[in-house]
């Protein structure tokens, strides 16, 4: 049987995932520094990492928590330059509301070379 767990830097995220999902476990963590205490087989990010900066160390760094033969499954958006987006970063500047710090994705040839050696994309 599997464990699943969940990790999330905000509280009412986790408490709501806690409520939708209660046979889960969910942890206060952040992603980028997250060390678990089992190795996992997989580790599956779905349309989430795309929000973090330097993934050039984030990937790396997720391959090294999982076990021998582990899984890294990511999906992320690039809708960087989609209409919506750059809106909402002009009406963010124009709030003077500070910039989050999202960047554009990696073009998948920097992702692919900034792979740990025998990981496949």
């Amino acid at each position: 049987m599997a464990t699943i767990v969940g990790i999330d830097n905000s509280p009412a995220m986790l408490v709501r995932a806690a409520q939708a999902l209660p046979d889960c476990e969910f942890i206060d963590a952040d992603i980028a520094r997250w060390r678990p205490a089992q190795p996992p087989d997989v580790i599956y990010a779905n349309a989430s990492l795309q929000w973090l900066t330097d993934h050039e160390t984030l990937f790396p760094h997720l391959v090294n928590q999982l076990a021998d033969n582990g899984t890294l499954a990511v999906q992320m958006p690039d809708n960087w330059q989609e209409p919506s987006h750059t809106l909402m970063r002009q009406v963010a500047s124009e709030m003077g509301l500070p910039d989050r710090g999202r960047q554009p994705l990696l073009p998948p040839a920097a992702v692919r070379s900034a792979q740990p050696p025998g990981l496949r994309s």
